[in-house]
């Protein structure tokens, strides 16, 4: 019939043909033939000329969007949504009908991860709602929607404050508590953002007082207050919020679309705490519920996805199926959201997994692929994901010996922080690190001059906020220039901040042995400095530092708690006169072992590498068994 009709051109009134396919497609609808119903209202769009109503060519539009809606083909239905928008404003500027339009495309946009143009549609639904309904909730709820797109955006925060703050007021006024408590709820996300966990817990805490014991409210509010715990790199205190909001889950609604976030947020505590097969669990179960109840390619599932694929690269011999996830993730993704941060990231983690394997060349050519959708998305982007990515691409040419390359790519990185409002003091340490990638790539090029430049700009930077990591940074700045008492007293800084910095505390030490210092009149300095780094709780160290071959290490385990002994001998001239002390450590390692005896005097006799390296190896193995 619509082909019929094509084919008659002028010999027919199109209007009215049109019509009658705008309504053979009602009818379609009605009978839930969504495809007859599409290529019907796809018809009428077709035959409907310049004179034709507008209103009529709207409606079909709006029929059309919400079909194609339904059959998840959001970009076409967001593209017809917004010609039915730009009717709407002509023709209805003050309506209840735009405000209603412009939240249904600001919706479609945040499900294709468009950001910005989410915001603008939310932004016209404002200004309509302030104009025909000041004091409205969906006033309310759009000021909420705005501020969380801010949030995520990171580069408006202030603004976003002021979105939950009109929010609240509304909802106040209203008498609305649960819209009230969202709002709340969003500038605990706000103060997360900015670094202010503190002020954030605290605002997350009360609301969790204030909800119902056992209800899914309460848990989403936990789960908030696990990611902020999380963040500030409390890992055991994210983890036990994950399984109080868990329990409740289980309790409630233990197949739902939310529990596989809960999972999700349960398992990256367990894997920094270096419980793999528990975290594996978590994204494993993640995925069977969002796969039973999404569906096999919802983008909610690639998080997990990364996330499995990020601990199973952790997991000896379990590589090339981390790839396997990373690739899944990013196939999702290059099909829902091709240009989203989230496809950015995955790149990012695909990147790792090929590193791992020792790939460098197709990771360098992952990170770059990063990089360059990063900067297509231009000020769509998280500044914070994008430097970062500078950052790994600048180490890794300089790894290869592109040293040029890699300098213009931490340039890059720091530029984009410097040159974005609050973006050094919300990435503080990012913009430090890619300063300090910059001192070695200088060196690579011979630049002495340059990497002393950088590095003094380094030693001379007054944290915004006390940072351990930082003050390592400067430390590690000070023992390349041998100015050892310095090194010393940026690692005592760092520690200061943390007690239990376990790189603080082993890189002080060994600069103990490069100050030289005699045994004899320091020992009691020595042995609050190695019992210092010795029983700090090794699970909380970084995932890297574990897997530095660097350094010898012997894990034990002793009355329930985990301690780490890190021995560096072999470096340092002054390493002979502590052989003494080294030798009774070591003695005291391999008991805990309950392997009994001693290594031997003749272990750290620097003539007797081939023992030593036996002798080590005959330990290691049987710690690994």
């Amino acid at each position: 019939l619509i082909e019929y009709a094509l084919t008659l051109n002028k010999k027919l009134h199109e209007d009215q043909f049109a019509r009658a396919l705008d309504q053979f497609g009602d009818s379609f609808v009605k009978k839930e033939l969504l495809k007859e119903a599409a290529l019907c209202y796809e018809g009428a769009l077709q035959l409907y000329n310049d004179n034709a109503s507008v209103r009529y060519v709207a409606s079909s539009r709006l029929q059309l969007a919400n079909i194609l809606q339904k059959q998840g083909k959001l970009q076409e239905a967001s593209e017809h949504s917004l010609e039915v928008v730009k009717f709407m404003q002509e023709h209805e500027p003050r309506s209840s009908n735009l405000a209603g339009m412009c939240n249904r495309v600001g919706h479609l946009f945040l499900a294709l991860e468009k950001l910005d143009e989410a915001l603008q549609a939310f932004r016209q639904e404002k200004a309509v709602e302030e104009e025909i309904a000041p004091d409205s909730m969906e006033l309310s709820q759009t000021c909420h929607l705005i501020g969380n797109i801010l949030v995520h955006q990171g580069n408006e925060l202030e603004e976003s404050i002021a979105m939950y703050t009109r929010a609240m007021a509304i909802a106040k006024k209203r008498g609305i508590s649960v819209a009230f408590a969202h709002a709340r709820k969003g500038i605990a996300q706000v103060k997360r953002k900015q670094g202010k966990f503190n002020d954030s817990l605290t605002i997350l805490n009360e609301l969790v007082q204030d909800t119902n014991q056992d209800s899914l409210e309460r848990a989403q509010l936990i789960l908030e207050k696990s990611d902020v715990l999380y963040v500030q790199g409390d890992f055991r205190g994210a983890l036990e919020s994950s399984q109080e909001a868990c329990a409740i889950f289980e309790k409630k609604a233990p197949n739902s679309p939310e529990m596989v976030n809960c999972q999700t947020v349960m398992g990256r505590p367990l894997a920094n705490l270096m419980r793999n097969e528990e975290a594996l669990r978590c994204y494993q179960r993640a995925l069977d519920i969002g796969m039973k109840q999404l569906g096999p390619d919802h983008l909610h599932l690639t998080i997990s996805y990364t996330n499995y694929g990020s601990v199973l690269m952790h997991c000896p011999a379990k590589e090339a199926k981390a790839t396997e996830c990373f690739l899944k993730a990013r196939d999702i993704l290059l099909k829902y959201a091709p240009d989203s941060m989230g496809l950015v990231c995955t790149h990012a983690c695909y990147g790792d997994g090929l590193l791992q394997q020792g790939k460098g060349k197709e990771a360098l050519t992952a990170f770059e692929s990063a990089l360059q959708l990063a900067k297509k998305l231009g000020d769509k982007g998280d500044i914070q994901e994008k430097s970062c990515l500078c950052e790994r691409i600048a180490n890794l040419l300089g790894a290869k010996g592109e040293f040029e390359s890699g300098l213009q790519h931490a340039q890059m990185g720091w530029q984009m922080l410097e040159s974005t409002p609050k973006g050094i003091e919300f990435n503080e340490l990012g913009y430090i690190q890619l300063k300090y990638a910059a001192v070695a790539l200088h060196r690579g090029l011979n630049d002495e001059i340059k990497a002393h430049a950088t590095g003094q700009f380094i030693v001379d930077y007054k944290c915004i906020t006390e940072s351990k990591w930082i003050y390592y940074i400067k430390g590690q700045i000070y023992e390349q220039w041998q100015q050892y008492e310095e090194a010393y007293n940026m690692y005592s800084k760092a520690i200061d901040l943390d007690p239990n910095f376990l790189d603080g505390a082993v890189a002080q030490l060994e600069v103990w042995f490069k100050l030289n210092r005699s045994l004899e009149q320091r020992a009691e300095e020595f042995d609050r400095l190695l019992l210092k780094a010795a029983t700090m709780d090794a699970v909380a160290s970084s995932i890297h530092d574990r897997r530095d071959e660097n350094r010898q290490q012997v894990l034990s385990k002793r009355s329930g708690d985990i301690w780490e002994f890190r021995i560096v001998f072999r470096r340092y001239p002054s390493m002979q006169m502590c052989l003494p002390k080294l030798h009774e450590i070591a003695s005291k390692a391999r008991e805990m072992f309950g392997l009994g005896g001693s290594f031997g005097a003749d272990f750290f006799d620097p003539t007797q590498e081939a023992l030593r390296q036996q002798r080590w190896s005959a330990l290691t193995e049987h710690y690994l068994s």
